[in-house]
C-alpha cells in the first residue's frame, strides 16, 4: 500500500500475504467415527496450525497438533479410542483464522 502525504511525500507499507482458507480445503472423515477420524488439509502456503478437540461442554480434551505445516496436502489422524460416544468439536486455528468441525 502506498501512503501519500499532503506535501507529496510517500511511503510504502510492508508487504503482507493474506490467505483465505476455504472450508472445502478442510475435510473431516469419517463422521461419525468410532476409533479414529482423519482431517485432510490442503495449504497454499506454509501455515501455523493449532488443532484442538473439545467435548460438548467446551472442555478441552487434547491438542491434536500445534506446529507449522508445509504447503500442500496433509492428512492428520485423530485417535478417538479413549473417548466416550458423543459429539465433539474440532477447533482449527490456521494463521489466526479459526474454524470448527463437528
Amino acid at each position: 500500500m502506498k501512503q501519500v502525504d499532503f506535501d507529496g511525500k510517500f511511503t510504502y507499507s510492508d508487504i503482507v500475504y493474506v490467505s483465505y482458507i476455504n472450508e472445502s480445503d478442510i475435510i473431516l472423515y469419517p463422521s461419525p467415527a468410532v476409533n479414529e477420524t482423519n482431517l485432510d488439509i490442503n495449504l497454499e502456503m506454509a501455515s501455523k496450525i493449532k488443532i484442538q478437540l473439545f467435548d460438548a461442554t467446551a472442555k478441552l480434551i487434547y491438542t491434536v497438533a500445534d506446529k507449522v505445516f508445509d504447503e500442500g496436502g496433509h492428512t492428520i489422524t485423530i485417535h478417538l479410542n479413549d473417548l466416550a460416544s458423543g459429539v465433539y468439536n474440532l477447533v482449527l486455528n490456521i494463521n489466526g483464522e479459526q474454524m470448527n468441525k463437528k
